[in-house]
């Protein structure tokens, strides 16, 4: 009878003992599967942050292939719209002076004050515009040349002077053509021969060019 105990509590020992085995492996296989299922967690994670990173980065280079294709349409209307503006460019008419280039500097102190109490300009020829005529029309259209539809610029065309035309056809204001006009006839020519006023603000550029011929030739004073 003991040895019939014994072998029975040897019985419950092995039971036990694979009991404990059994239970081990099962969380043994319990841990195995965790690890597999935080992988393929992680791995999916993955996964999705890829495919997020590509769906933000299609919308950028696609707004990158659109700003660079406006950037393109934007310089190439620029380009164009400046060639255009090139091709649509009317040479302007350089004011020719009748004074002879000897009375433009005076030779002695009578010759400057004689110049100096000389207010009124006189008659000093002007270039006609491309296809202008002599009584201020497009030859064979009968239309006004380029340049030539503002009222002032007609007016001065038709009173032939040189100071008002000048004045006229550059947008000078009022003021700058009385200074021009109070210079002497001499200092006069030397202003209109620098050509043409361009600029944004032509009266400011006809003012300067009237201070450096008054700096240029002492004794000159302003009359207006």
């Amino acid at each position: 009878r003991e040895r019939e105990k014994e072998k029975e509590k040897d019985r419950e020992r092995e039971r036990e003992g694979e009991k404990k085995e059994a239970e081990r492996k099962d969380r043994e296989r319990d841990r195995d599967r965790e690890r597999e299922g935080e992988k393929k967690e992680a791995e999916r994670k993955d996964k999705d942050r890829d495919r997020e990173g590509e769906k933000e980065r299609k919308p950028r280079s696609r707004s990158r292939s659109r700003a660079r294709g406006r950037l393109r349409l934007a310089s190439s209307s620029s380009s164009s719209s400046s060639s255009s503006g090139r091709m649509g460019k009317v040479p302007t008419t350089r004011i020719l002076s009748a004074v002879p280039s000897q009375a433009i500097v005076p030779t002695a102190p009578a010759a400057t004050a004689a110049a100096a109490t000389t207010t009124a300009p006189g008659p000093m020829p002007l270039a006609l515009p491309a296809g202008g005529t002599a009584g201020g029309t497009i030859a064979g259209t009968g239309l006004p040349p380029l340049g030539m539809a503002d009222a002032r610029f007609l007016e001065a065309m038709k009173s032939g002077d040189p100071v008002s035309i000048f004045c006229a056809q550059h947008g000078a204001d009022y003021s700058a053509e009385q200074a021009l006009r109070a210079l002497p006839v001499e200092l006069q020519c030397r202003v209109l021969n620098e050509g043409p006023l361009r600029a944004v603000n032509p009266s400011a550029v006809l003012m300067s060019r009237i201070r450096k011929v008054r700096q240029v030739q002492p004794g000159m004073f302003y009359l207006g």
